[in-house]
């Protein structure tokens, strides 16, 4: 005999529950619903990286842009902190058709499930639009991915100057912070490019 209460509740759907459930569904299908287009970021000729700058980086990054300081072209920045730390952050434009994209966005998931998802080896993210990824490789670079690109963007960051070069440490907690901050970067320029 069972009672009113002895019923299993049910889980009500939602809106918000239904397209929860399939952005998961899809993330791990490879297939993010595309919310906007990102031709002014993706689609581009020639290797120019005139969509990245000094005060892009400062704003994605939240500092000032005396910090910041561009390199021998327009791909190559450097953050330099007053403590000494020095992270360049260089960017590359990928053209790699969307066959290639979609290859790379399954590989990055399956690396997840084989390694971890904090893996310092591979690791993806879905960007704060909801509609691309970002795939770190290597513990050197984070590349965006949109399934709809032909092209994908590289941002590589590497730690050129560190405090007490000899506490491993320290270099790790760096190198985990340029990687933040590359995230930080590739997620302003999506929402900074995107139209609806």
């Amino acid at each position: 005999m069972s009672s009113c209460n002895d019923e299993k509740k049910k889980d009500v759907e939602t809106p918000q529950t239904v397209e929860k459930a399939t952005s998961i569904k899809n993330a791990n299908s490879g297939l993010l619903k595309q919310t906007a287009s990102y031709e002014k970021l993706f689609n581009r000729e020639g290797k120019g990286c005139d969509f990245v700058s000094i005060e892009i980086i400062a704003k994605a990054l939240q500092l000032d842009k005396s910090l910041i300081t561009q390199g021998n072209n327009n791909c190559n920045f450097y953050l330099n902190e007053a403590d000494g730390k020095r992270t360049r952050f260089s960017f590359l434009v990928a053209p790699m058709g969307k066959n290639a994209i979609s290859k790379e966005i399954k590989t990055a998931i399956e690396n997840e499930e084989n390694f971890g998802k904090d893996s310092l080896l591979s690791q993806y993210r879905i960007s704060e639009t909801g509609d691309t990824y970002l795939s770190m490789h290597q513990n050197r670079m984070v590349r965006i991915y949109n399934e709809m690109a032909e092209n994908a963007i590289i941002i590589f960051y590497f730690i050129e100057a560190v405090p007490n070069d000899s506490d491993i440490e320290i270099k790790k907690s760096l190198k985990k912070e340029a990687l933040e901050r590359s995230y930080s970067i590739a997620n302003y320029l999506l929402n900074t490019n995107k139209t609806l």
